[in-house]
């Protein structure tokens, strides 16, 4: 528990230290995922923020959507079970190569909420008042976010589980 709680604090630190880096780091990939999917390219900005050019309305794909804070909590999820299921010296293998697999998760799931939420939104538009968008955006970020996260969770206590039945 004490690794978890380290591990997630030292990562959430990070975005502290250099925030631009992690930004581009984690949103980039996401948002050219989620261009491919809207038919458009992804830009930095001047002001070195990315956007995503469509007809008629653009997509800002800001800090706060680069998904790192999902990738710190499932991070420290899966090290979580590793630890409390597996000898230290495989745990801590197994640890440096969950980086890349919780990295091109968290880089599906950011680029599935950012289609999600602009189609969300046009419809948003039709059937809903506009004070309703924001609640929109946050509720395709929270239905995805939770729903990966729930879904690992059941995945990673059904390996440990049949890992020690054997």
């Amino acid at each position: 528990m004490l690794v978890t709680i380290v591990l997630a604090v030292g990562l959430t630190s990070l975005e502290k230290i250099v925030p631009q880096i992690i930004y581009l780091i984690c949103a980039y990939p996401a948002a050219f995922l989620a261009s491919l999917f809207l038919g458009s390219r992804p830009i930095v900005t001047d002001a070195k923020e990315i956007l995503i050019p469509l007809a008629g309305h653009s997509i800002h794909v800001i800090p706060a959507c680069s998904a790192y804070g999902f990738f710190c909590l499932l991070y420290a999820m899966i090290v979580s079970h590793l630890f409390h299921h597996v000898q230290t010296k495989k745990a801590v293998q197994f640890s440096i190569l969950a980086v890349p697999i919780v990295f091109g998760i968290t880089v599906l799931t950011n680029s599935s909420r950012i289609v999600c939420a602009y189609y969300v939104n046009k419809m948003g538009k039709v059937l809903l008042p506009s004070n309703f968008q924001a609640a929109l955006h946050q509720g395709v970020g929270i239905v995805l976010f939770l729903s990966v996260l729930m879904g690992m969770y059941l995945l990673l206590e059904r390996v440990f589980h049949y890992e020690f039945k054997r």
